[in-house]
């Protein structure tokens, strides 16, 4: 891992892997807290390299002449709850797979999402990027390589107690680097996933007129010519553009991004999720209704491959198809939505008063609705 002041992670994080793996390589980009102290306590090698605004050049300069067959990458806020980390050995003595990815919960209160943290050794493997840094592209020159998942949860701890105001005035220089630079080498996958970072880092910084523009030209870009990856990552573009047009009350606005982008992402399957919901604040309920029923499909075959709220995944989704049921005068199936979303959540006030007006209108015949 590459590291640098972190005193109030990094305990944790190697607590939780000491007992995986046969080697603790840490190269430090200049600490000046108790970091260098607590890595030594864990017997972990530690190395020297100037910070130069390149996390690839730190990232690379890490897995350099490491001796072990597997990479396990991580970052000092990162750590396993107590139990998983043992299913990375279980899972790298099984397999013949090239890389493995882990549930990576990056967010509180977030779906995990493939996290590609497992890699094999001397094959050249390699990272590129200012900021995003990735393998993807090393990766796939490797021959016949293949992209395994294993059951493992890691959780980022960041989030929590990172300076966000901060974070996003030291990565502004380096996500317009890495945009040019990636834009330069043709490299549509890491243009698109920087350039979403780069424009909600626009948002946050308070420049949101350019944020969303740049939102909106990274969706363009993929309706005219075509998403460039393997359709994980393409519809955070989308999803972003939505929340922003949701929260500007621009409902239409936000349905008719919905329908220009379905014939890219109408396969994802958290794509039914975001256009119900542009679809529900339309006043379109059984088009709604149709959406949150196949994105409840999709998620009772796993976990969805973006990170959505957790809440969207549960207790919400049912909340949203009840609201649809109602206005479509299906009371009986509002009924066992809002049971649903109460049982998840069994002190929701809105939920119980939703089911009672729900059995309610159950226990009374309906008049056929109009409503679409």
């Amino acid at each position: 891992m590459i590291v640098r002041n972190e005193g109030d992670h990094l305990r944790r994080c190697l607590e939780s892997v000491t007992s995986m793996v046969d080697a603790i390589h840490i190269t430090d980009t200049g600490s000046s807290d108790n970091t260098l102290e607590i890595a030594s306590g864990f017997g972990a090698e530690v190395r020297q390299f100037p910070w130069i605004d390149d996390f690839s050049a730190a990232r690379n300069h890490s897995i350099t002449n490491v001796e072990q067959d597997w990479i396990l990458v991580l970052d000092a806020d990162d750590f396993f709850p107590e139990g998983e980390g043992k299913k990375i050995r279980e899972a790298i003595s099984a397999t013949d797979h090239t890389a493995l990815t882990v549930h990576y919960e990056i967010m509180p209160g977030h779906t995990p999402e493939p996290g590609l943290k497992l890699f094999r050794n001397h094959l050249g493997i390699r990272y590129e990027g200012l900021i995003h840094e990735s393998i993807r592209n090393s990766l796939a020159a490797v021959p016949d390589a293949t992209i395994g998942a294993t059951d493992t949860r890691l959780f980022h701890a960041g989030y929590e107690t990172e300076n966000l105001p901060g974070k996003v005035a030291r990565n502004l220089p380096m996500l317009r680097k890495e945009y040019e630079r990636a834009s330069q080498a043709g490299d549509r996958m890491q243009r698109l996933s920087v350039g979403v970072d780069l424009a909600n880092s626009l948002i946050a910084a308070g420049d949101t007129a350019t944020g969303v523009a740049e939102l909106k030209a990274l969706l363009d870009d993929m309706i005219t010519n075509g998403a460039p990856g393997d359709g994980r990552w393409e519809l955070s573009a989308l999803v972003y553009l939505l929340w922003f047009h949701f929260e500007q009350q621009q409902f239409e606005v936000a349905l008719a991004l919905c329908e220009a982008s379905a014939g890219i992402f109408g396969g994802h399957p958290v794509f039914p999720l975001y256009r119900g919901m542009a679809l529900l604040r339309a006043n379109r309920f059984k088009d709604a209704l149709k959406d949150f029923q196949q994105f409840e499909k999709e998620i009772a075959k796993g976990a969805p491959p973006l990170s959505v709220p957790v809440v969207y995944v549960g207790p919400e989704l049912f909340n949203m198809a009840g609201q649809c049921c109602l206005s479509l005068n299906q009371a009986a199936h509002a009924e066992d939505y809002f049971r649903k979303a109460l049982e998840l959540e069994p002190g929701n006030p809105e939920f119980a008063v939703k089911l009672k007006l729900a059995s309610l209108r159950s226990a009374t015949p309906a008049e056929p609705s109009n409503n679409n």
